[in-house]
């Protein structure tokens, strides 16, 4: 299973939607390998470290409440393998 995704993601206040930013934006290439050696949970891809946004707010509650905002994300599939086997995803 090959697949390549991008992934972006914005967030915003509930009570000004001028006030968003970017917290990643990835292409990656998840293979079953991938999947079956993932840590700490298998199957999952782990956006961490220089992926983030290094200019993303260090407090999420002020002066902005990010954390009672709302979360936009967009996921394209670019490749698959052939059959029909969905693409899904969860983010948690």
């Amino acid at each position: 299973m090959s697949t390549k995704s991008t992934s972006l993601t914005a967030l915003s206040s509930p009570v000004c939607s001028a006030q968003q930013f970017v917290l990643f934006d990835a292409t990656f290439t998840y293979t079953m390998e991938d999947a079956d050696n993932s840590k700490p949970s298998k199957s999952h891809y782990y956006v961490r470290d220089k992926k983030l946004n290094a200019d993303r707010p260090k407090d999420w509650t002020t002066p902005v409440d990010y954390r009672n905002g709302t979360v936009h994300i967009r996921i394209d599939v670019i490749e698959k393998p052939e059959g029909g086997a969905p693409t899904t995803w969860t983010l948690g």
